[in-house]
């Protein structure tokens, strides 16, 4: 069993055989531009893909608050945009062989879905994308962004805070960064774990972090971390923040 919901600022929801994990994002400009049907359809479908590979095979009942939705995918829409969307969820279970079923329930059974689909995560954003690309030309091809979301990834392999369609784990702390070159852009107050991950692991990358001097983690940039290949730049200039 599957719920989502959508809010103006993004989409959330979870599985309840899949205990601990969440799926949680936020809109473009343009999606938060559209209806609210339309959000809420895909919202239905940012969910079912986030949980795709872990309900191969079942018998799925999605539970979403929008009657709407629930008419969409078992009837159809007359509207290119709502249509687009419902066909995509179909072809997504199709492809993992998912046997969905949809039910509308009413709002106040629908909280969980409704806060996730509220947090909005400041500290999800990315490098313009022409510095990230002189930077990946110059340096080294990377081939892990650790620390993005599926609207913020600069790589098709990517990690996340939490679950989001296509990525490779919940937590880039929790896997081995070995074997890659990453592109390492955390928030600041990460900036010692991803040390102290690196340099347990012997693990290679591009750590992008602000020019802080008087962070407790300045000194060991130069001090302890001299094989790690480090561009410092002032976040605010650089960075790209996904608006929502």
């Amino acid at each position: 069993m599957t719920y989502s919901d959508a809010s103006d600022s993004g989409w959330g929801g979870f599985a309840v055989q899949v205990g601990g994990q969440v799926a949680v994002g936020s809109w473009s400009l343009d999606e938060s531009n559209k209806s609210s049907t339309f959000r809420k359809l895909r919202a239905t479908g940012l969910v079912l893909k986030s949980f795709a590979p872990l309900l191969r095979g079942k018998e799925v009942l999605h539970r979403t608050d929008n009657k709407n939705t629930e008419i969409i995918l078992s009837i159809g829409s007359r509207k290119s945009d709502l249509r687009n969307e419902a066909v995509n969820i179909f072809r997504l279970c199709r492809e993992f062989n998912i046997r969905l079923t949809v039910e509308w329930i009413s709002r106040d059974l629908n909280g969980v879905a409704d806060e996730l689909s509220r947090i909005e995560d400041s500290n999800d954003y990315k490098l313009d994308l022409s510095c990230f690309a002189y930077l990946d030309k110059c340096l080294c091809p990377y081939t892990v962004d650790q620390f993005a979301s599926v609207k913020t990834r600069q790589l098709d392999r990517f990690c996340s805070r939490f679950l989001n369609p296509g990525c490779e784990a919940v937590d880039a702390f929790t896997v081995s960064w070995a074997g890659d070159y990453n592109w390492l852009f955390p928030p600041p107050y990460l900036v010692p774990r991803v040390l102290r991950h690196m340099s347990d692991g012997g693990e290679d990358g591009t750590l992008l972090v602000p020019e802080w001097h008087s962070a407790p983690w300045w000194p060991l940039l130069s001090r302890e971390f001299k094989q790690i290949t480090t561009a410092v730049a002032t976040t605010a200039a650089v960075t790209e923040k996904v608006w929502g």
